[in-house]
């Protein structure tokens, strides 16, 4: 007899309580713990120290490592969930950059509401760009393809609690 998986395997993996304690700590864990990571390295490197080559693939796997351990409590199928709850905490990482930037490290002089601004396409497209390193894969990240990005990203999240709130109506029926 083999396994069968049901949408309930992917889109609800956890109950409703899980799911928000889940949320707020993807948040939580985005916008602190990422942040004070990566403020850490970098203002603590040697003057003349680069980025490695594969940084943002490393940030990737950084955002979802601490759900991973739903993949083996509560099966595969559970990886949907992980990879939305990593999509979470970079958005997290992202708007509290700033926050970080000047008034924990206060290296940062400018408007919060300016760098925010630029995460949605409306700003000078360099202002605040970074080189983004995908190992063989390089390029600037631009206020618009900054805003691409979060588009997509808002909708893979959209996408996902569609998909949950959808299953949990049909199976509760």
């Amino acid at each position: 007899m083999g396994m069968r998986f049901g949408l309930k395997d992917i889109f609800a993996p956890v109950n409703g309580r899980e799911l928000i304690a889940l949320l707020v700590f993807a948040i939580v864990y985005g916008a602190v713990f990422v942040n004070y990571i990566e403020y850490y390295v970098f203002s603590t490197a040697l003057m003349n120290a680069t980025v490695p080559p594969i940084y943002h693939i490393w940030l990737e796997f950084f955002y979802i490592m601490p759900f991973l351990t739903l993949v083996l409590f509560r099966g595969p199928l559970s990886i949907v969930i992980v990879y939305v709850l990593g999509r979470i905490a970079s958005l997290a990482n992202d708007f509290a950059y700033p926050l970080y930037a000047k008034y924990i490290f206060k290296d940062y002089d400018g408007s919060v509401i300016e760098w925010w601004g630029w995460l949605f396409g409306l700003g000078p497209e360099d202002r605040f760009s970074w080189i983004v390193k995908m190992g063989l894969v390089e390029y600037q990240m631009t206020s618009t393809i900054m805003a691409i990005n979060l588009v997509v990203r808002l909708l893979i999240i959209a996408g996902f609690f569609f998909g949950y709130y959808y299953t949990i109506r049909k199976t509760s029926k």
